[in-house]
């Protein structure tokens, strides 16, 4: 099995808030425990003026494996998966400490880190 830590992006099969389809993207591994992995989607789109603050610019997209210009979409709570579909085919690579660090700030800016 591929590393599941803080930082890790891999792949994953999300559904939309709506129930209405699904859509393979990156993810950004917050945390794991014996049976699930707890995460932010990663898009690239930079979402409508409202959403902004909700989605820091991934600055090292390209360092961590991601193919085009990225956003960490923060949700309060996080998505939940299955650890069992973190698969070593699904990982793309990991998050450099500054991205972590801005991410970091950010949530912390929100008033999401309490």
């Amino acid at each position: 099995m591929a590393r599941i830590s803080y930082g890790s992006i891999y792949r994953q099969l999300l559904t939309f808030d709506d129930g209405k389809g699904s859509k393979e993207r990156p993810v950004f591994v917050l945390d794991s425990d014996a049976d699930d992995v707890y995460f932010f989607a990663i898009s690239t789109k930079k979402g409508k003026e409202h959403q902004r603050k909700y989605r820091p610019a991934f600055l090292g997209w390209r360092q961590s494996g991601l193919t085009e210009p990225s956003y960490i979409l923060i949700d309060d709570p996080p998505y939940i998966l299955k650890k069992s579909l973190f698969t070593k085919d699904k990982y793309i690579g990991e998050a450099s400490d500054f991205d972590i660090n801005t991410l970091e700030s950010h949530i912390s800016d929100l008033g999401l880190d309490k």
